[in-house]
């Protein structure tokens, strides 16, 4: 009887580790998944605009002038904690907002498609796309921006952590 019950409980445990190890591998190909999901969600927000969005744009950098993080307040309220403080960084140097305001200045704009291209990655933690995002207003005739966006898996939770 103790030679059965070691061997059910040596058993157990094998069977456990086994499912572990499928519950890891389809982890791990859901956090890809999850990567484009998350650079996707990214790009409409930043390609996408309210009539209303530049204005509050400008003040924004306005007031980040006074020593204020009003710059990244406003990031926050259109991302949220999708962008790393470098996402945050790379969104302003680069000047993708501005993409979309200077085109269609105090316009709603859409992102109507987004085409990501995976470029490589680094394991299971990094992600980086080339992106074409086709963005205009209602009735105009769309334009297409490209980049490059760059993701990594921290704390569980895909972030942006570069764009250009």
């Amino acid at each position: 009887m103790k030679g059965t019950g070691w061997a059910a409980l040596l058993l157990g445990a094998v069977l456990l580790t086994g499912c572990s190890g499928q519950s890891t591998q389809t982890t791990a190909a859901g956090t890809h998944a999850n990567a484009e999901t998350t650079a996707r969600e990214v790009l409409t927000e930043l390609y996408s605009a309210g009539a209303q969005d530049s204005a509050d744009f400008e003040e924004a950098l306005a007031r980040s002038a006074t020593g204020e993080s009003a710059l990244d307040d406003y990031l926050i309220g259109r991302v949220g904690d999708k962008l790393s403080d470098e996402g945050m960084n790379a969104v302003l140097d680069n000047r993708v907002l501005s993409r979309v305001f200077n085109a269609w200045p105090s316009t709603e704009v859409a992102a109507q498609d987004i085409d990501l291209d995976e470029q490589d990655g680094t394991g299971d933690t990094n992600r980086r796309y080339a992106y074409t995002v086709t963005a205009g207003p209602e009735g105009e005739d769309p334009q297409q921006f490209t980049g490059v966006i760059a993701l990594s898996l921290t704390d569980g939770v895909w972030q942006v952590t570069g764009i250009e």
